[in-house]
């Protein structure tokens, strides 16, 4: 099966936002004092798969983020992610949605 490289379809600003979390997660582990081996363990994840979280590799599945953030206590401000409230975009395209609808009637 051939490798999919994930990286062509993001943004500049995407990788730099994984690249801040993996930095961000590094920094975090180092502060617990732990090795890399120690936070996979008690993440439930392989040494890989954590290795690859904190290299900011985009093909790492989110529940493995999920899991280290659980882990360390960091999932605060997650839900706030792609919250309806931060998305200017879709509340825009909401209200011309609205108006077309009420002007179409």
């Amino acid at each position: 099966m051939p490798r999919i490289n994930y990286q062509l379809g993001l943004s500049e600003d995407a990788l730099h936002s994984l690249q801040t979390l993996a930095s961000n997660l590094r920094e975090a582990r180092k502060a617990r004092g732990w090795s890399i081996e120690e936070a996979a363990k008690r993440c439930l994840l392989s040494v890989n798969a954590y290795r690859k979280a904190e290299s900011a590799n985009p093909g790492t599945a989110i529940g493995v983020y999920l899991s280290i953030m659980d882990v360390m206590g960091l999932v605060d401000g997650l839900a706030d992610v792609a919250a309806p409230h931060r998305d200017e975009t879709g509340r825009r395209l909401k209200r011309i949605g609205s108006i077309a609808k009420r002007t179409s009637s």
